[in-house]
């Protein structure tokens, strides 16, 4: 080691600087670190370093890194310096070498990629490698050039084209300008002591950085690993190689003990350690063992359910309120690294590990065996917890976000209406009254949230809601209880919950937050009692003879048009007729109109029901003169609507399907709307799309992408993406089958984009076909040809949580709401990053 850091020694005088010097901090045994330090010395410039071979290999990059893959950045490169200096942030001293200010720009581990030894890609100048840092991601290259005499060996820094690219966007030097340990600018960090040498407690508010002099590597335990996290589910993962754990509400937390003393650090690297005095304490008895615990802090209730309000309590009152430390995973013991250990292996020893200990402050996260994660989701649920975290049997610990570990909460959220608050002790605030919208317009209570906010936020709160104060009472029913405050129905906020009662009352109410959402559009959610589908014979869907829809309609309810053969029957399964599903679509109609106006269209009809001969049309023959519309297609017209009695004319055309393309007549070379439809293979039930569904939405939400969901009538889901109509077909199409691949090959056994059903048992087809220029998929309200009557309707992401199947509206029946409401005015557009993040 002493060679390697000759020079890193022989340039610096440890009397005067503040720079670590070489110390005994051990080579990591799993994963490698990797930091960058913004340094402002003669001229500004950021040091990469990569940990390699017990030392960080560093570069100076004279313009700091760039996510744009055709910008090269000269990277010059320095002596190595000490696993230590991966910590440091201060100034150091004029005249010093290197005299300037030092800030942890970035931070994170770093592997090879292309299958090679570090050691191979130094000595032939040549790395490709993949960070996994908190503002750099993805994969980069790091290139030598061509000796130079007398001069120090140069490189070029090179970002690879993969989805963390960005080739039009801000700086990522200009985007980031603070220290990602301290929240310190350069400015504050030259104003202020050295972190290295500061010696002082954490200051007391939590977004403190951490005081790395009591934390810093010693020894085989790092001062800090990033830890696991989870990806979401919406539905536990099914079979047997998965174990599973209660989901706490409480702060992530590493537990550290080694060299004397132990430590709470938190996800982001802050010393909470004098928050949860009494846990520290506890876990002094193993401070000279050497281990390293991830787990959560939590204050648990009676009933033994945590509980994130106490908690905050306990956060403030730093050991008034008594916290437990629920340990569910192993990182080291007695100075071993068992990252590359299977969980199970790591949960074994844990677990030996805590009955270690006395007293109960510091406590073992136990599992469920493999393939009981359903039923402990099912008791989560029942108790009222927040879910459950299922993790692959045999996996190592991996730091980041993975699909290893899911979570899968059992809470929902949604937003209401305040429509006035309770007074607690001292005249504060008690509790928020809340409401939403039912289908008449009408503000229906649904009960009080009184928990989730801290004293300053109920101030807050106050302030808001005091401005509008009213006399008259702002629901449509009485409000039992105490004196309740009526306010003007103006505030909307976000809260969790854990079901509605029979009553339409909220279980388990906590308050999240003020939401920026317009108060009279905020409806029921769909679980609320008064929103649940009646199924009776009285609802409509008797099968014993011509059916009776409740009209909710004006005096004209076909907007002028006159059907022949009202009382034809078009879905002789239902007894649906011709005017009941005129009348479908007239309920449905300002929420459907705006998605196929305008646009070309593909129908299916069946012109005596849907149990004699159907058949496809995209083209107007037979159709009112007013459908047609040239689009400047050579096989001939297209057929678009504009006003609502368009469409009650294709119902009297015998029209049972309507499908929209992804584009609009005035451009339909240009797209505006992508879809991936989302077909389950045989043995996939409907919790499986779901989770496909939640998937798409995460990777597409990774590059900014906006989706929406909406069921089809049938077996899938369709995630649609509103794009700015700028890319012509074949690029978007191109785009949207490197994206199915991509998830394809990636999860092969959940995923496939062939479309021979013999090969997708098991498995779900990510149709992409659906976007070329005269391809299309059925439109938002549409029925089905098919037994039910079943039609499509968007949904929010929220209410596809809760839907129990894939088609559960029918003719006859109203979908509440209007969950894509704002797709018109999502603007985004795929650029050249997005294409070349997929090979284009």
């Amino acid at each position: 080691m002493a060679d390697k850091l000759e020079r890193y020694r022989a340039k610096r005088d440890f009397k005067l600087t503040p720079e670590p010097p070489p110390g005994e901090a051990a080579p990591s045994k799993g994963v490698l670190a990797y930091v960058i330090q913004k340094h402002d010395a003669t001229r500004l410039h950021y040091d990469l370093r990569l940990e390699a071979d017990g030392v960080l290999k560093s570069w100076a990059v004279t313009r700091g890194p760039s996510l744009d893959p055709s910008d090269k950045r000269l990277a010059v490169e320095t002596e190595d310096h000490p696993l230590d200096y991966g910590a440091f942030e201060g100034t150091i001293p004029k005249g010093e070498y290197g005299g300037g200010t030092v800030m942890l720009w970035d931070r994170g581990t770093w592997a090879m990629a292309d299958g090679k030894s570090a050691e191979e890609g130094f000595a032939k100048g040549s790395l490709s490698f993949d960070l996994f840092g908190e503002r750099l991601t993805g994969r980069w290259h790091l290139q030598r050039l061509k000796p130079q005499k007398n001069r120090p060996p140069n490189w070029l820094l090179i970002k690879s084209r993969d989805e963390a690219a960005d080739e039009d966007g801000r700086p990522v030097t200009e985007r980031h300008t603070k220290s990602v340990a301290t929240g310190r600018t350069m400015a504050a960090i030259a104003k202020g002591e050295a972190v290295w040498h500061s010696g002082r407690p954490a200051d007391d508010q939590p977004e403190a950085g951490l005081d790395r002099s009591a934390v810093r590597q010693r020894g085989s335990v790092p001062a800090f690993v990033a830890p696991a996290l989870c990806s979401s589910r919406t539905a536990p993962p099914r079979g047997e190689g998965w174990l599973a754990e209660v989901k706490y509400d409480g702060y992530r937390a590493l537990l550290r003990a080694a060299d004397g003393a132990a430590t709470i650090v938190t996800r982001s690297e802050k010393d909470w350690t004098h928050r949860f005095p009494a846990i520290a304490e506890a876990a002094g008895t193993w401070r000279d063992r050497g281990v390293m615990l991830d787990g959560e802090v939590v204050v648990f209730d009676a009933e033994g359910r945590t509980r994130f309000d106490a908690l905050q309590k306990a956060f403030r009152a730093a050991g008034a309120v008594r916290a437990t430390y629920v340990a569910f995973d192993l990182l080291f013991d007695e100075g071993e690294d068992l990252r590359k250990h299977p969980i199970e292996t790591r949960k074994e020893r844990l677990a030996a590990l805590v009955q270690t200990h006395p007293g109960g402050t510091i406590t073992y996260g136990d599992h469920v065996g493999a393939g009981k994660q359903q039923a402990l989701y099912e008791r989560a649920v029942a108790l009222g917890l927040e879910g459950i975290v299922a993790k692959r049997a045999g996996s190592p610990y991996r730091s980041g976000r993975q699909d290893a570990w899911v979570k899968v909460r059992a809470v929902r959220t949604a937003r209401f209406v305040v429509g006035g608050y309770t007074e607690g002790g001292s005249g504060g605030l008690g509790a928020l009254v809340l409401g939403a919208h039912d289908g008449d317009g009408r503000l229906v209570p649904v009960g009080r949230v009184g928990t989730g906010w801290s004293g300053p936020e109920a101030n807050r709160l106050l302030g808001l809601l005091t401005p509008l104060r009213c006399k008259s009472r702002p629901f449509a029913r009485k409000v039992e209880g105490r004196e309740v405050r009526f306010v003007e129905p103006a505030l909307v906020v976000d809260v969790a919950y854990l079901a509605m009662t029979d009553d339409g009352q909220l279980r388990h109410g906590v308050y999240k937050g003020v939401a920026e959402a317009d108060a009279g559009a905020i409806l029921l959610p769909s679980d609320h009692p008064s929103t649940a589908v009646d199924r009776s014979p009285a609802g409509g869907m008797s099968p014993g003879g011509p059916a009776r829809t409740e009209a909710v309609m004006d005096q004209d309810p076909l907007y002028g048009v006159s059907l022949s053969n009202p009382d034809r029957v078009l879905f002789p399964e239902q007894n649906v007729t011709k005017v009941m599903l005129a009348q479908h679509y007239a309920r449905h109609m300002d929420r459907m109109l705006p998605h196929i106006a305008g646009r070309p269209l593909t129908l299916v009809r069946c012109p005596q029901g849907r149990a004699k001969a159907c058949f496809y049309q995209r083209h107007p023959e037979s159709l009112p003169a007013a459908l047609a519309r040239d689009i400047g297609e050579e096989d001939g017209a297209a057929i678009v609507v504009h006003e609502p009695g368009h469409v009650i004319e294709l119902v009297q055309k015998g029209v049972l399907e309507i499908h929209l393309r992804g584009s609009r007549a005035d451009r339909p070379d240009r797209p505006d709307r992508l879809v991936f439809d989302l077909d389950p293979g045989e043995g996939v039930d409907f919790e499986g799309v779901k989770d496909a569904a939640v998937t798409l939405r995460d990777r597409l939400e990774a590059l900014d992408l906006a989706s929406f969901v909406k069921t089809t009538g049938g077996k899938g889901l369709h995630v649609v993406v509103p794009i700015e109509r700028r890319l012509p077909w074949d690029e978007a199409k191109a785009w949207t089958r490197a994206f199915a691949e991509s998830l394809a090959k990636a999860e092969p056994d959940r995923f496939l984009i062939v479309m021979a059903k013999a090969k997708r048992r098991g498995r779900i087809f990510i149709d992409y076909l659906r976007n070329d220029t005269k391809s299309s998929a059925v439109a938002p309200y549409s029925t089905r040809a098919r037994v039910g009557a079943p039609f499509a309707f968007p949904l929010s992401w929220e209410a596809l949580a809760a839907l129990a199947e894939p088609a559960p509206l029918h003719v006859g029946e109203a979908a509440e709401g209007d969950p894509w409401s704002g797709l018109a005015e999502v603007r985004q557009r795929l650029t050249a990053s997005h294409l070349r993040a997929y090979g284009r």
